[in-house]
């Protein structure tokens, strides 16, 4: 029927074409384990960029909101040309009067 078991693991042939394959099986199982590492490197990285990212985020909140609060205060200090004495520039009735004094000078009735 065919060659006998010994002497076909004899043959140059057999034994070249068992070792291509054992090698294409060794590349396959390196194969798998570098696309494992390298989905384990992009989820690392992804996480590094996202914490990144929340940082950055918290910082230019804080910023924005110091600002925010620096602008307020000097808007609070500002002197409404016009203004009673005593009064603060957010009062209704001083700003009322300020701005009843300035329509008067911009149309001429002052």
């Amino acid at each position: 029927m065919g060659a006998p078991q010994s002497a076909r693991h004899a043959d140059p042939a057999v034994l070249a074409i068992e070792r291509v394959l054992a090698a294409e099986r060794d590349g396959e199982a390196r194969l798998a384990e570098c696309r494992r590492e390298a989905k384990s490197s992009v989820a690392a990285a992804r996480e590094r960029a996202a914490a990144i990212m929340r940082r950055a985020d918290a910082r230019i909140s804080m910023l924005h909101t110091a600002y925010l609060l620096k602008i307020s205060g000097r808007v609070a200090n500002l002197d409404v040309p016009g203004a009673p004495a005593g009064l603060a520039a957010t009062d209704d009735r001083g700003l009322a009067e300020a701005a009843r004094r300035l329509a008067a000078k911009l149309t001429g009735a002052a």
